[in-house]
């Protein structure tokens, strides 16, 4: 069985403020996994280490967002379970919408 988890990087949630264009604003924040994204990993790590299989976590977002991929490779590997993340990150999908975002991914 073959899983893929989808994470995003947000700004600390007390942090959170948008910028006169509308967008969240990031610079000088602390990112973290969102708390949705960690249940869909911690489900699909426990998925696959109860039938058996693989976990893939994939994003979308700047270099930075491989810390958010390190993470949650690493509950995988907590749970002996082959985990591997993938990183999509170009300057062309700066400021995408969730549906630009999921047709990307």
């Amino acid at each position: 069985m073959r899983i893929a988890a989808i994470v995003k990087q947000i700004p600390a949630f007390e942090e959170m403020t948008l910028g006169p264009d509308g967008r969240l604003v990031r610079e000088g924040l602390e990112l973290e996994m969102s708390a949705y994204c960690r249940r869909a990993v911690a489900q699909a790590v426990a998925t696959a280490a109860d039938h058996g299989g693989t976990v893939t976590v994939l994003t979308l977002g700047p270099p930075t967002a491989e810390d958010t991929l390190r993470e949650g490779v690493a509950w995988g590997t907590d749970r002996g379970v082959d985990t591997r993340g993938v990183l999509v990150s170009d300057p062309a999908f700066a400021g995408s919408d969730t549906l630009a975002t999921a047709r990307a991914l």
